[in-house]
């Protein structure tokens, strides 16, 4: 049987991808578990469009970590990085801008 067209592949029009950016020593497991908190309480910054412009947790090894929240065009990105104070505060003030 004779191919007439070939048939022209859409792409999904809807994409979900999400960037995990790991700036701290811990274990992917640990990483992963905290992200996955974070996307659990849905989209609740930014007018509804974002999760959590920033979220913190105590590790395992009992430090205090932060996650950040970024929305970009095709994609969210959230930062895990070590809590820090005056850092938290000020990228919380620029995820919001």
């Amino acid at each position: 049987m004779p191919r007439k067209y070939a048939q022209k592949r859409t792409r999904p029009t809807t994409h979900d991808r999400l960037i995990i950016d790991n700036r701290t020593e811990l274990p992917m497991t640990d990483i992963l578990d905290m992200c996955y908190e974070v996307i659990s309480n849905g989209r609740i910054s930014n007018n509804n469009k974002q999760f959590a412009y920033a979220t913190t947790f105590t590790g395992r090894d009992h430090k205090k970590h932060v996650v950040y929240s970024h929305l970009n065009h095709k994609s969210d990105k959230l930062i895990v990085e070590d809590y820090d104070d005056a850092e938290y505060r000020r990228n919380a003030r620029r995820a919001r801008k």
